[in-house]
């Protein structure tokens, strides 16, 4: 389930990425760390 939903919060960091939001505001909102995140762009 862990899995499930950490995946979840990489499709939600990458939408917003796409939108154009801010790293930090992405990382309050998915709970990922940030080297993960910047892996993403």
């Amino acid at each position: 389930m862990e899995k499930g939903m950490e995946k979840r919060n990489i499709e939600i960091a990458k939408q917003m990425f796409l939108d154009g939001e801010n790293i930090d505001k992405i990382i309050k909102y998915t709970g990922l760390p940030r080297e993960n995140i910047e892996r993403l762009r």
